[in-house]
């Protein structure tokens, strides 16, 4: 596997992007073929902080994973009273994800599929420990039905997605 991350920010403004290549090494017993099939995938990422707060940048992922950009730190907490919203941001991201090889050989390819996500969001932090997310994904497969095969089973998708997270 060969993978590569690169993040930065100007002020509130954060730009990211991750790239990944992947190999399997495969032994067919009954036609004693030994191939090693490469897929790939990446993807771009940026936010905007409305409110202006900046986001702390980690080392270490809390996932084991390379680091990133935290939330950012809420400069005023939500308050009922209407005198302060917490922080807003603003998100979007393209990943693109090629699970096809070799497709033009019928009897050893992979036919996995590509896929493209656009994905456009919001993010509320009320505070430091609670976010409201609302996410918006469209995604797009392309998958044939077979190897050589000529029937499109991919399909369009559009996700609305919204998360009530808390921490501390």
């Amino acid at each position: 596997m060969l993978s590569g991350h690169v993040a930065g920010n100007f002020e509130n403004f954060y730009l990211g992007g991750e790239y990944s290549s992947f190999r399997d090494d495969r032994y067919n017993a009954t036609t004693l073929v030994s191939d090693h099939p490469n897929f790939e995938g990446w993807m771009v990422e940026g936010s905007w902080v409305l409110t202006g707060e900046p986001k702390g940048y980690s080392v270490n992922a809390t996932n084991n994973e390379i680091g990133g950009y935290g939330a950012p730190k809420v400069a005023s907490p939500f308050s009922l009273n209407g005198e302060s919203w917490g922080a807003l941001e603003l998100v979007a991201r393209y990943t693109f994800t090629d699970l096809d090889w070799n497709r033009t050989t019928a009897t050893y390819g992979v036919a996995g599929g590509r896929e493209g996500i656009v994905d456009v969001g919001l993010n509320w932090y009320l505070n430091n420990e609670v976010k409201l997310q609302v996410h918006d994904s469209l995604v797009h497969v392309n998958k044939l039905n077979a190897i050589a095969g000529t029937t499109q089973v991919g399909q369009d998708l559009n996700i609305i997605g919204v998360r009530l997270q808390f921490s501390n």
